[in-house]
């Protein structure tokens, strides 16, 4: 199997489907901020009841941001699968001290153990900032984790003391983290630009060609001979 191939196609197909669904909202946006059909304002009073079509541009707005935390969450799947997949192709199956990292460190690192105690592979030395792998997948946890069905995908504070900054935050949680510091009451909400999104889907497929072209040789030595 081309696993790298599949791990593309996947983040080719989330890259595009974000584009399609995200252009109606921004689209609407837009039009509000420039005062453009629909969105008119009829006469000077219509801002006395407060900010003009403010209803429709909170919608987009959170509309948004819950499809890039959705396509984020998929993006950390399939480089999840990604690692599973390769895992399986190698026929060497995950060891009791990499199960126990699995456990303590969660899924990322636990692969990492396994590739580097079978085939020295060592993530550290792939050509992408692994905190930035390891905040993604914070990320995804809070959003595939919410404690209550009223809240919003939020970091912990345990999340705080393994990063010291979060990048998948919006301004004013990050406004609020800079002026009062972590604590219960500001604990950032998990929040998704789209320049940042597209950054994420680039970081795996980084760091994806990397870890294949360290792996595929060692466990298909004739694939790259043909290559040569």
């Amino acid at each position: 199997m081309d696993v790298i191939y599949f791990l593309k196609d996947r983040t080719a197909f989330i890259r595009q489907l974000y584009c399609v669904t995200s252009a109606p909202y921004i689209e609407r946006i837009q039009k509000i901020e420039n005062e453009e059909e629909p969105f008119l304002l009829l006469n000077s009073s219509d801002e006395d009841n407060g900010p003009a079509f403010e209803t429709e541009y909170i919608e987009a707005a959170e509309s948004l941001d819950t499809i890039r935390l959705m396509y984020l969450s998929m993006l950390m799947s399939a480089l999840h699968i990604y690692l599973k997949t390769w895992t399986k192709q190698s026929r060497i199956p995950v060891d009791d001290e990499c199960k126990s990292t699995f456990k303590t460190k969660g899924w990322f690192w636990g692969y990492s153990c396994h590739f580097n105690r079978q085939f020295k592979i060592d993530f550290n030395k792939a050509p992408v900032d692994l905190k930035t792998l390891e905040e993604i997948i914070l990320a995804r946890n809070r959003i595939e984790h919410q404690p209550s069905i009223t809240s919003r995908p939020q970091y912990e504070a345990k999340d705080y003391e393994i990063l010291k900054s979060f990048s998948y935050i919006g301004e004013f949680s990050e406004y609020l983290l800079n002026e009062i510091g972590f604590s219960p009451f500001t604990a950032p909400l998990v929040s998704v630009s789209e320049e940042k999104l597209l950054k994420a889907i680039s970081t795996i497929e980084k760091f994806a060609e990397w870890f294949n072209n360290e792996l595929e040789p060692k466990i298909y030595p004739s694939r790259s001979k043909k290559n040569e």
